[in-house]
């Protein structure tokens, strides 16, 4: 199930060592809206991911380690 939001949310994830880290925000089509480079520090990071200029729809969070690969759907209305 989509996480739902109408501004932003707060990717939380716990990394077992300090790590570089990306974090993708793509729409359905595959067409990346926004990426950052993420320093993650040992056990738990928090990072906003804001929406604000994006329009209503599903979009793709990824978040990719050294560690993982995850990814997860945002519903913004």
């Amino acid at each position: 199930m989509p996480v739902v939001t109408q501004q932003s949310t707060t990717l939380l994830f716990n990394a077992k060592q300090a790590q570089n880290s990306f974090i993708t925000v793509s729409n359905l089509m595959g067409q990346t809206l926004w990426q950052q480079h993420y320093a993650a520090q040992n056990g738990y990071n928090q990072i906003p991911i804001h929406l604000d200029n994006a329009p209503a729809g599903v979009y793709i969070i990824t978040l990719q380690t050294k560690e993982i690969q995850w990814q997860s759907k945002i519903l913004k209305h």
